[in-house]
């Protein structure tokens, strides 16, 4: 059990990490999405600069604390097969 909920967590840091490094390398590209889903309107916008710096200061978060549960649960499971 013990091994499963450490794979878990790299799992579920690898989530983090990917969706993180999607926001931070393609802000304009997640903004507009976004906005089109919220609207549900197919136009193009362009984003204003603070919603783009917002928006890759949230994927560099994220891309952390992805990486914090990936260490964390490779500790884990280190420690449990040795």
């Amino acid at each position: 059990m013990d091994v499963f909920l450490a794979a878990l967590a790299v799992i579920m840091g690898l989530l983090f990490f990917v969706i993180g490094f999607r926001i931070s390398f393609y802000p304009k590209k997640i903004i507009v999405g976004m906005l089109n889903y919220k609207y549900k309107t197919k136009t193009k916008y362009e984003p204003q600069k603070s919603a783009i710096v917002v928006a890759i200061i949230m994927g560099a978060l994220l891309m952390l604390g992805g990486a914090y549960y990936i260490f964390i649960g490779v500790v884990s499971i280190y420690n449990l097969l040795s």
